[in-house]
């Protein structure tokens, strides 16, 4: 059975992968995410840190995508990376600590 959001909740939601963090392994992550995202009808958006110009980049990616929520996956430069990213913005920010 597929839930259904609500008027309220968090449809279009981007989330931030650091696939070189921590001693976790991610491979399945993204998968996974989409999966569950998809489960609860929300839709799941991915940026992968690259180490250049991601600040730029995530903010272009938060501009085009206008997503209702931005979640960090990774490490605390990741989640710095996020949170900096919505600085100033109305985007909820959440946190998956994987680092």
């Amino acid at each position: 059975m597929t839930a259904t959001p609500t008027d309220r909740s968090l449809r279009d939601i981007l989330f931030v992968l650091n696939p070189v963090s921590g001693d976790i392994d991610k491979s399945e992550l993204e998968q996974t995410i989409s999966e569950y995202c998809a489960e609860h009808g929300r839709t799941a958006r991915f940026y992968h840190t690259h180490g250049h110009n991601d600040l730029l980049k995530l903010q272009n990616a938060l501009h085009h995508y206008c997503p209702d929520a931005l979640f960090a996956a990774g490490g605390d430069g990741t989640a710095s990376l996020a949170a900096e990213a919505v600085v100033g913005t109305s985007t909820p920010l959440g946190i998956l600590p994987l680092g």
